[in-house]
């Protein structure tokens, strides 16, 4: 897993938000989402700072979103979550992601809600057009 950290600025005063996103590549099979996260999602909480956790865990396991296990991301303490390919230069990333959540968006919107063990957690906003 790829870890990377950001500090975000906005507007005319600073800003600083925590944000630590993990990546999904370079896993070796699925036991080490259902692992890896969750270890790094109890650490942040121990750090005892706040501390947005963005997980690409979903994407990694296939289209359908039905068949995730979003519950288990949430419990992880992931904040944001991807759940589809990234979007690039060509129409055609676009339209599939819009057919993506067309598709199935009822299914993505069930898990997503402000309130939670870690706070609230979400789609990831890049997956948003």
């Amino acid at each position: 897993m790829l870890l990377r950290r950001r500090a975000l600025r906005g507007g005319t005063r600073r800003v600083r938000a925590r944000c630590t996103d993990v990546a999904g590549c370079h896993n070796n099979g699925t036991d080490g989402y259902a692992i890896g996260y969750p270890k790094m999602g109890m650490a942040l909480q121990r750090s005892g700072r706040d501390i947005v956790y963005s997980c690409s865990w979903p994407p990694y396991l296939g289209s359908r979103e039905s068949a995730k296990p979003f519950d288990a991301t949430v419990k992880a303490g992931c904040n944001l979550w991807r759940n589809w390919k990234d979007i690039d230069w060509g129409w055609e990333s676009v339209i599939s992601t819009i057919n993506h959540w067309g598709e199935w968006g009822q299914v993505l919107q069930a898990d997503a809600g402000p309130d939670g063990p870690f706070g609230g957690h979400w789609n990831d906003p890049d997956m948003l057009l």
